[in-house]
């Protein structure tokens, strides 16, 4: 795995083969107490989300969206808005149809923790990833 320690929140990703020509990418995070992280599915106007972007390549397609475990939900007073988060743990999980060559990819992840409500500037960080 590869991993990150930023403020408030470890981040850790690893790329599995699962057969059939099929992989994944787990994307972990681990959040300070006290702390949340914003989840991927925010309504379309909501700024505090939680993004991942794959380069593209020829080395695999994405299977459907990312799967992401159901969020607290939560009424933001600010933005007079539902938001989605997540607090201690959360994993990821993007589905992959693999082709020959030995797959590998890029991308970058962009998200946005926050505590009592107030969030802080986003984080990007890129990753990139071989499929063993």
């Amino acid at each position: 795995p590869k991993f990150t320690k930023t403020q408030h929140v470890f981040f850790s990703y690893v790329a599995e083969k699962n057969g059939d020509g099929e992989g994944v990418l787990l994307f972990t995070f681990q959040i300070e107490k006290g702390w949340r992280l914003y989840g991927l599915s925010q309504k379309k106007d909501c700024p505090l989300k939680t993004t991942f972007t794959f380069f593209p390549t020829d080395k695999y397609e994405l299977i459907g969206k990312m799967a992401e475990p159901y969020p607290t939900k939560a009424v933001d007073s600010k933005l007079k808005m539902d938001v989605f988060y997540y607090e201690n743990t959360v994993t990821f999980v993007q589905k992959l149809k693999l082709t020959p060559g030995g797959p590998t990819g890029r991308g970058e992840v962009t998200y946005i923790i926050g505590k009592d409500g107030e969030p802080e500037k986003p984080v990007k960080q890129n990753i990139g990833y071989i499929i063993m």
